[in-house]
């Protein structure tokens, strides 16, 4: 498994943080996140709150994310040089595409302590569009390892 962010993430920091890109960037962004979704209520959440920040935000928030990833690799990376390893459930609905979801898998393979499950979402916030999929499935993974603990 590759523990670096791909390019194409690391452009859409580049962009984020770009005075003359930015807006560009985070409409991108969006169209993404929200890509195939027609909720009445997330959309313009997304849309009209998050759209509101501006650039010092966004830059702000790419700086982070990019020294995070450039200080510790791909998350896989970072979560594996945690000693003890801690119980990792990774919840996710984007991207969608199956390669993503089959290197997740080959990692918890290899990973006891990692577990992935991709949500029945459309967006990047699966927390609104499928909260009790996301409660039942935090709920039974919290629940297997206090039993495997006690």
């Amino acid at each position: 498994m590759v523990f670096e962010a791909p390019p194409p993430f690391l452009e859409v920091l580049k962009g984020m943080q770009s005075l003359g890109d930015w807006r560009h960037t985070v409409d991108w962004i969006f169209s993404q996140w929200l890509h195939g979704v027609n909720n009445a209520r997330l959309v313009p959440f997304v849309l009209e709150e998050m759209g509101s920040y501006g650039f010092e935000m966004w830059a702000r928030a790419a700086r982070e994310i990019g020294a995070a990833y450039a200080r510790h690799g791909i998350p896989l990376k970072a979560l594996s040089n945690l000693t003890p390893h801690v119980p990792v459930l990774h919840l996710y609905a984007q991207p969608g595409d199956a390669e993503y979801l089959m290197a997740q898998q080959s990692f918890a393979t290899s990973n006891p302590w990692f577990q992935v499950r991709k949500l029945e979402a459309k967006s990047h916030f699966q927390m609104f569009e499928v909260a009790e999929e996301m409660a039942k499935t935090i709920t039974e993974f919290t629940g297997a390892w206090a039993r495997k603990a006690a």
